[in-house]
């Protein structure tokens, strides 16, 4: 079994990823892990978010309807897992009678850099280092943002400064690649503009990566994103708004349409940020420490960024 951590900043559209990957029939979406309240990974967080930890589905739960995946009995076999692998082993098997189909990928995507250092701990023990998940078949998928979106995401949520939310965006970024470097493991950056703007491209590329079937009726079905069969802990409320009013199959395709006719036309909607971020903040953001250098080694054109900035102040 592939098991593949998604690792990025929030607001990178990993949601949004994982209910679309969620939809290949070998592959499961077991969510945000870390979020469990065994693991205790949010103490620090609980006072200003209290409902940080999660247990269950999301969707489930919303619609008031029992999750055939994560309940009790599952919660209790978990429990007695020390090995992230083996939890991800052991959901995968409950999946499979729960749905009547073999898992071959298990996505994970607790997103947290630090989330895949302490899954590797599991595995080799705290004292045998990072250098490599050698007996699992591991890899990462690295979720990012723009800057600007990023940082108009965080300053809209928390009324962080400009510049200090640009400097998260790369002290996150960072770590992510850091801990995929010294694990040794294969990656692919998903860019949150791309993915929006031509999903079904992006997902044939991450079904090759991840080794599995790209034909364009599996692509499609993937990218018609089903509710009734995402069944994840944790995740972006708003990712899963349209999901959520349409429990039958949601066809996204004219959204998508619409996007590409955007693009023609000038920046796309992803770009919310050019609407929200006057030209103080955007200098601000642009003049952080590392932002150039690691948005070119993202795929950002951070010029270009500032051009469209520009013209639709003007």
């Amino acid at each position: 079994m592939k098991h593949v951590f998604i690792v990025g900043t929030p607001f990178s559209g990993s949601t949004y990823l994982t209910a679309i990957l969620n939809g290949h029939p070998d592959v499961l979406a077991i969510g945000e892990l870390e979020r469990l309240p065994r693991f205790r990974r949010y103490e620090h967080l609980v006072a200003s978010e209290p409902e940080i930890y999660d247990d269950g589905c999301l969707l489930c739960r919303t619609l008031s309807r029992p999750c055939p995946l994560w309940n009790a009995e599952t919660l209790a076999e978990i429990d007695t897992l020390a090995n992230v692998f083996e939890i991800h082993r052991a959901v995968a098997r409950r999946a499979e009678r729960a749905f009547g189909r073999p898992v071959r990928v298990t996505i994970d995507s607790s997103k947290t850099p630090d989330w895949l250092r302490y899954a590797a701990r599991t595995v080799s023990g705290i004292d045998g280092g990072f250098r490599t998940v050698k007996d699992e078949d591991v890899c990462a998928i690295i979720t990012t943002k723009s800057v600007f979106g990023y940082a108009e995401s965080m300053m809209r949520r928390s009324g962080m400064l400009p510049i200090l939310a640009a400097q998260s965006w790369c002290d996150v970024t960072t770590d992510a690649l850091r801990v995929i470097s010294s694990l040794s493991i294969p990656s692919m950056i998903v860019r949150y503009e791309n993915l929006r703007m031509g999903p079904e491209m992006m997902i044939k590329r991450l079904c090759r990566f991840l080794g599995l079937s790209d034909s364009d009726e599996i692509v499609r079905e993937m990218c018609a994103l089903t509710a009734g069969d995402h069944h994840g802990i944790g995740g972006n409320t708003f990712a899963y708004r349209d999901m959520l009013g349409d429990v039958s199959k949601i066809n996204l395709q004219n959204s998508w349409e619409g996007l590409r006719a955007d693009y023609r036309d000038g920046p796309p909607a992803p770009r919310r940020w050019i609407d929200k971020l006057d030209r103080d903040a955007v200098m601000m953001i642009a003049s952080a420490r590392g932002v150039h250098d690691l948005s070119q080694e993202l795929g950002y054109d951070l010029g270009l960024e500032m051009e469209f900035h520009r013209d639709a102040r003007r």
